[in-house]
């Protein structure tokens, strides 16, 4: 209603002030114009000087080659091949009309020429070219004559000559060279940027010496313009010395209006021109008018229409507002506030309040396998249902904002850190219930990060960065809450400027291979696991513990394992055609390398390239890979073993994989990991453990390899227990490729019954 009242006042300041734009706009649109028009004749008159200076130049070292070889060399006797060479370089260059030799009496003594020239003139006797030539006899230098038409078709031509000396100084002949106008290169119609420019080559006499521009002028050529050429140099100079300092470069161009033209000019202080480009003042009103009328009458109409559309607008304007803000700052699907929101309103009470509280950063965890396996409208709806659970936590003061797709946070005003600690293993119980999705009932874990404000951060970023460090450092376990320490934030700058060193390590191959070999009951060589190394320069070495799990995070682990396996291959291969003494090669594949596409591939052009048997490759893989999307990865494994490559089940028992999966899965051999060989001896469970697994492995007709032997009792326990292959540092620690081989040597290996 305050809008409607004031509608009157607000109709006539806003009449007010849009005609005084729009005055201005004209105004700065007929400036903008003019300035259009005189940038444009400046980029032309210096483009167009600067090619005339450049040719003029050319042509002048052109004169002096003509002295200095082909008249010297052929000498006054010798006409026939003069002239034959001057026909040479006429024919050479479009733009040269003819090449005349003169005597100082003005008469012709050898022409070379494209042109129909008779009646030949005598140069000081013609009226055009009589002043010219007497300066070029006076003269030592290259002179420009006067532009004018020979030939019975009237061909404009651009002189350019030179006397040539007796030893005592006298002329003995004067070269002629006439440059084509029109319709040479630089010399055309097509110099003038527009049809209402016209560029003009002024000589200091006042006559023209080239004009380009859309107009034909016939007799411009032999009258001289109405403002003289004097008048012109004064008029210019006194102009440019009153606002800028005088030129001193060879020629720069300048702006300044007559009566009824826009000019810039340039001088050619060396050849006595001026280059003039003008357009005349009614030429640019021309343009200006008939866009200002309509802009006049568009603007004349709107205001006669504005006064009838007004009130509506404020009513549409101010719902429409409404639902615009709404909509900007509240997240569509779960109708929270969403990052935009808490951004702008967080800072916001930053800035006004000093009151402490509590950020809790909310992760759900693995969230893309929801929209990878079931599809984006069934990630839609958990979302959906995570935004229920957590609204019906939330207390008295407390806001929920859905930061990013699977992250949101809960501001409390609470800063009690059990209490905290209680709210979010609260929100994790909540969370962690099943999610209907169709007939499927899918459970949910989450990470939390907890910061406080101020003591963990007193801006916006601060805190934030704070807790995403408590949540990465939460990620690391899954399903718990931490709160942010100063500690934590030193392990996650170290662990940034691992990822930092190992993108470029990943991009220059600074990995290295040791292999660890495996023994069977026999005591012979049964084969090597390939385990890769990196020791960096500046971190120096990085355990595969540390960096490998960072890899994977970051995407690099595709091209890190393609790495792994070439080097392996290639050293294993060369190794084994040296020993003559072929054995195993076991390789580690992460789920994410195995996952990506052309994986398969890649891996047999490897074994192709290298000249390994497959069957003499095995595949490492652990029980995550087939347990995040088995559907997909079980083609693959069937592929691999196909072409005649083993797979090795690595980590057995420390999963979560079920034994009907077990039973179901393509696989040769299963590998007891080294938790359970180190309480082998004095843990029963773990004895228990290892030899149902052992049990097992038999049952469906698996090679069993246990890892992280380090005593002859564990091998002998071990041996009792049924298993078939041993790793660890009891036999050797992972060797390089050159301490294998010796080892191999050492050992006195020979070829195993496999």
């Amino acid at each position: 209603m305050k809008l409607v009242k004031k509608m009157p006042l607000i109709y006539f300041i806003f009449v007010g002030i849009t005609s005084g734009l729009f005055s201005l706009a004209t105004w700065h649109q007929w400036t903008s114009l003019n300035s259009s028009y005189e940038l444009q004749q400046t980029y032309a008159v210096n483009r167009f000087a600067s090619s005339v200076d450049s040719l003029l130049g050319t042509q002048s070292m052109f004169l002096m080659f003509i002295e200095e070889h082909i008249l010297a060399e052929n000498g006054a006797d010798n006409r026939d091949k003069t002239k034959s060479e001057l026909s040479r370089l006429v024919n050479s260059n479009i733009d040269i009309a003819m090449i005349s030799l003169y005597l100082p009496n003005g008469q012709l003594d050898l022409s070379s020429s494209r042109l129909n020239v008779e009646p030949i003139l005598n140069l000081l006797e013609n009226e055009e070219t009589r002043d010219s030539f007497k300066q070029t006899l006076n003269s030592n230098d290259m002179v420009l004559g006067r532009t004018y038409r020979v030939g019975d078709r009237g061909q404009l031509v651009f002189p350019l000559r030179k006397t040539i000396r007796t030893a005592t100084g006298e002329p003995s002949l004067v070269i002629s060279m006439a440059l084509r106008v029109n319709d040479a290169r630089l010399f055309n119609d097509h110099q003038h940027y527009a049809d209402i420019n016209v560029l003009v080559l002024l000589r200091d006499d006042g006559y023209r010496q080239f004009i380009s521009s859309k107009e034909d002028h016939p007799n411009a050529y032999n009258i001289k313009p109405v403002l003289k050429t004097n008048q012109l140099r004064t008029a210019a100079v006194d102009y440019i010395k009153s606002r800028y300092p005088f030129p001193k470069t060879k020629y720069k161009p300048y702006q300044f209006y007559t009566g009824r033209s826009q000019v810039v000019t340039a001088r050619l202080d060396s050849y006595g021109l001026w280059v003039n480009s003008r357009i005349f003042k009614s030429d640019i009103r021309a343009e200006f008018i008939p866009a200002y009328l309509v802009q006049l009458f568009v603007f004349i109409s709107s205001h006669i229409l504005l006064h009838f559309i007004v009130r509506h607008i404020i009513r549409k304007e101010m719902k429409r507002q409404g639902d615009l803000f709404y909509q900007a700052h509240h997240d569509e699907l779960t109708k929270l506030p969403n990052k935009q929101y808490f951004q702008s309103n967080l800072s916001k009470w930053l800035k006004s309040t000093r009151r402490p509280f509590s950020m809790i950063l909310i992760n759900i965890d693995r969230f893309r396998l929801i929209n990878d396996n079931y599809g984006h409208q069934s990630g839609d709806h958990v979302l959906q249902y995570v935004a229920f659970r957590l609204k019906t936590l939330l207390q008295n003061g407390d806001l929920l904002i859905r930061y990013t797709g699977d992250e949101f946070i809960l501001i409390t005003s609470k800063t009690n850190t059990s209490e905290l600690y209680r709210r979010a293993s609260g929100i994790i119980t909540a969370l962690g219930l099943p999610y209907k999705l169709g007939e499927s009932e899918l459970p949910l874990s989450s990470s939390i990060g907890i910061a406080k404000y101020p003591e963990h951060g007193d801006t916006l970023t601060l805190l934030l960065r704070s807790a995403n460090i408590a949540m990465v450092n939460s990620k690391k376990e899954r399903n718990i809450a931490n709160m942010f320490s100063f500690s934590m934030e030193k392990s996650y700058m170290h662990r940034l400027l691992i990822e930092e060193r190992l993108r470029i390590a990943a991009q220059e191959g600074s990995f290295y291979m040791v292999y660890q070999p495996q023994i069977d009951t026999q005591n012979h060589l049964y084969g090597v696991e390939a385990l890769v190394r990196w020791e960096d320069e500046k971190l120096g070495f990085i355990s595969p513990d540390k960096f490998i799990p960072i890899a994977e995070f970051c995407g690099l682990m595709p091209k890190i394992g393609q790495h792994i396996i070439n080097t392996t291959l290639s050293e294993i291969s060369s190794l084994q055609r040296e020993l003559e003494l072929p054995f195993q090669i076991a390789i580690n594949i992460s789920a994410q390398q195995f996952c990506h596409v052309g994986f398969f591939e890649m891996l047999l052009e490897a074994v192709k390239h290298n000249k390994v048997a497959p069957t003499l490759l095995t595949i490492e893989i652990t029980e995550s890979l087939f347990i995040n999307d088995i559907e997909k990865v079980l083609p693959i494994l069937n592929q691999l073993r196909e072409a005649g490559l083993s797979i090795s089940l690595d980590d057995f028992g420390t999963g979560y994989s079920s034994l009907s999966m077990l039973r179901t899965l393509p696989i040769d051999e299963l590998k007891i990991d080294k938790s359970f060989v180190d309480d082998i001896l004095n843990d029963v469970r773990s004895l228990k453990m290892v030899q149902n697994i052992i049990s097992i492995g038999k049952n469906l007709n698996l090679s069993i390899l246990a890892e992280g032997i380090e005593i002859p009792e564990q091998e002998q326990s071990l041996i009792d227990c049924g298993c078939d292959l041993f790793q660890g540092y009891h036999y050797s620690k992972p060797l390089l490729k050159t301490d294998l081989y010796q080892y191999v040597l050492d050992k006195s290996f020979n070829l195993n019954s496999q």
